[in-house]
């Protein structure tokens, strides 16, 4: 340890002044000198570390203890059988696709010219001849003559029937003529009550050939009808 040495002072004032700033300078430097000695020399203090509390082990008694179990079986190794192995399929090569032939360029035809359509015909227009304008004079004077010809060619039936009945009754018949005057079909529009009669009247407009008639008789009918009465009386003897 190092121990400071202090001096007297002088005698003088303005030395006196001196000696103290001297003095005071010499004992900071001593104290700081010996605050470093004392430290380095005071021993390093050892961190306290905090108490475990004992454990106390009590081995039981060797006897007491159970016998130790016997000792498992021995396993038998099983004999391995290798893994069956899957065929690799060898890739079969491809067959290179033939390579086009190069085509050859097609020339292109030229465009066909687009059809005239033909000038549409007009058609004169259609003219129909003039149609016959019907007589009333001259168709009244033919079935005149169609009457009259019936009633002239008319005959009471004969036969043994007629001659035991002796029918008497009125007939209204009607008869189809063509242009060209023949029958086309009778019928009776009202029968006389006698059979006899009836088929009498029938059978003689079929049986008459009838006059053809011209275009200004019943104009533009191909066919006209002619209806009449037909009156039967039994003859006298």
């Amino acid at each position: 340890m190092t121990h400071a040495t202090i001096t007297t002072p002088p005698s003088r004032p303005w030395a006196l002044n001196a000696w103290w700033r001297d003095g005071v300078a010499w004992s900071c430097s001593a104290l700081t000198i010996a605050a470093i000695v004392g430290l380095e020399s005071l021993p390093a203090i050892e961190h306290a570390k905090p108490e475990q509390p004992a454990i106390e082990i009590q081995l039981a008694d060797i006897k007491d203890l159970p016998p130790d179990p016997p000792p498992p079986p021995k396993a038998v190794p099983q004999p391995q059988t290798p893994p069956e192995r899957t065929p690799v399929a060898t890739p079969q090569p491809q067959a290179l696709a033939p390579s086009p032939s190069p085509v050859a360029a097609q020339p292109v035809p030229a465009p066909a010219p687009a059809p005239v359509a033909p000038a549409a015909k007009t058609e004169a227009p259609r003219v129909e001849p003039p149609r016959p304008v019907s007589n009333a004079s001259a168709n009244h004077g033919y079935e005149a003559r169609v009457r009259a010809l019936i009633e002239g060619r008319k005959a009471y039936p004969t036969g043994r029937q007629a001659a035991i009945e002796k029918p008497r009754g009125t007939v209204h018949v009607c008869v189809n003529v063509s242009r060209s005057g023949a029958s086309q079909g009778v019928s009776i529009k009202e029968g006389s009550g006698s059979a006899l009669l009836d088929t009498a009247a029938k059978r003689l407009l079929q049986s008459i050939d009838y006059p053809p008639f011209g275009e200004a008789v019943f104009a533009g009918e191909d066919t006209h009808t002619i209806c009449t009465e037909l009156n039967y009386e039994p003859p006298t003897s």
